[in-house]
């Protein structure tokens, strides 16, 4: 018997059939069980569109971030030129108000005057003169940035046959650069950085001369934006030795009793009680401190005094012959 392509025994189609049934079955449980994607496309374009926020966010925030910081910088320009007009408008006016003084008569001028105001007292009749030089000193940081800036004048002394001449204005130039050394410590203490120096003028006056002595006076202001501080320093020197007294007050014979006079005059000549807070012992031990007493002489005897929290007070002694340890 012969079996060709076109016969199939028995049961074959049904068997086929079954196995296709079988087959599409399979494939549908697979489809089923395929995980779909979708889910997962929607949560990616949700944090897609979560960061594209927080970039247009960040943006705006960066904007008005830059926005402030140039208003700020503006306000702080605005302030430095602010308080430089200020500072001009005040330094015009303390010129204009020196310049009112020294149209002024001094005081010691008058024959019935109790006490000496600083002025000028320079002779040309004498074997030595003074000269006054303008005087500008610059100290820089690192940034070459200035942290101070001080302006004065200096006093030189010509003349011939005149003992120590050099020495004598090494003396009177060394008042700036004790200022100098001084700047360099305050603007370190107080962190100036050069944005706006500090400002010092040093008003010099040549309160005495004679064939004997010669009394120089420096009225130093120092202006910063949160800190202030005027004093007096004074030279002194013997024209005749070319020596410099370092410290009058040491020909002073101070006690509690001169302390107690004092007072009294201050009240009386500069009609302040400033010093009223002040012990007997404190006044003296001002009026001797090497770094606080004041004495210089003027053409109306001795202006005696020193320097404290609160600036200077000097008193104008007429008759200090009587007070001296000698002379």
């Amino acid at each position: 018997m012969r079996q060709d392509g076109n016969e199939y025994p028995n049961g074959y189609w049904d068997k086929q059939e079954q196995q296709r049934e079988e087959q599409t079955e399979s494939e549908g449980k697979k489809q089923e069980e395929k995980p779909s994607r979708a889910p997962v496309i929607i949560i990616l374009s949700a944090i897609a569109l979560l960061l594209i926020l927080l970039i247009v966010a960040l943006g705006a925030a960066a904007n008005q971030f830059t926005q402030w910081a140039q208003d700020k910088s503006r306000e702080v320009v605005a302030d430095v030129k602010e308080h430089q007009s200020r500072a001009a408008e005040r330094r015009k006016q303390q010129e204009e108000q020196k310049g009112q003084e020294s149209e002024s008569a001094p005081a010691w001028e008058d024959e019935d005057a109790e006490y000496y105001e600083l002025h000028h007292a320079i002779r040309d009749d004498l074997s030595y003169q003074v000269e006054l030089e303008k005087v500008q000193l610059n100290g820089e940081n690192d940034q070459e940035k200035n942290l101070y800036v001080i302006t004065g004048e200096k006093p030189v002394i010509q003349g011939e046959n005149i003992e120590n001449l050099d020495v004598l204005n090494d003396a009177l130039m060394a008042e700036y650069q004790d200022l100098q050394e001084y700047m360099e410590m305050i603007t370190g203490d107080l962190g100036i950085d050069g944005a706006e120096p500090a400002q010092v003028s040093v008003d010099c006056y040549v309160t005495y001369m004679d064939e004997e002595f010669l009394s120089v006076v420096y009225n130093v202001r120092v202006s910063m934006e949160y800190y202030g501080q005027v004093y007096l320093s004074c030279v002194n020197i013997n024209m005749e030795s070319g020596v410099v007294m370092h410290n009058l007050m040491d020909l002073i014979h101070v006690d509690d009793a001169f302390a107690i006079e004092f007072r009294e005059r201050n009240a009386r000549q500069n009609q302040t009680d400033s010093i009223d807070y002040m012990s007997d012992q404190e006044v003296a031990a001002y009026l001797c401190g090497e770094n606080t007493g004041i004495a210089y002489f003027t053409p109306l005897g001795m202006e005696i005094g020193f320097n404290y929290e609160l600036g200077w007070i000097t008193v104008t002694y007429q008759d200090y012959r009587g007070y001296l340890r000698s002379l």
